[in-house]
């Protein structure tokens, strides 16, 4: 196990080399002015299936949503087409405003 740690890549920006998970609890709480109560995790490639689904995966960061106060989606894009995330961006963006609103 290694400690989280944030690097700082370029003046407006960070890099971190963590878990979906560990990325939600570096980047909510601490989000300093961030007054969100909604929050996207994904968009992932591939289908999320398995045992570490729950520890490892864009739906395990979505599942800490609710001990932060928070909704989080998690969103994957799987198929045997050419992978559109913009139209998927789109379809997750109607979607959380239907959820939110």
């Amino acid at each position: 196990m290694r400690p989280l740690q944030v690097h700082k890549k370029t003046k407006d920006n960070d890099r971190v080399d963590v878990t979906p998970t560990d990325y939600v609890y570096l980047a909510i709480p601490g989000g300093g002015d961030n007054n969100s109560d909604v929050a996207l995790s994904g968009i992932n490639i591939g289908f999320n299936l398995g045992d570490d689904i729950l520890v490892l995966c864009t739906v395990a960061a979505a599942t800490e949503g609710p001990y932060l106060g928070l909704t989080l989606f998690a969103v994957s894009l799987m198929g045997k087409q050419e992978k559109n995330y913009c139209a998927s961006a789109q379809k997750t963006a109607h979607v959380v405003e239907i959820r939110v609103n």
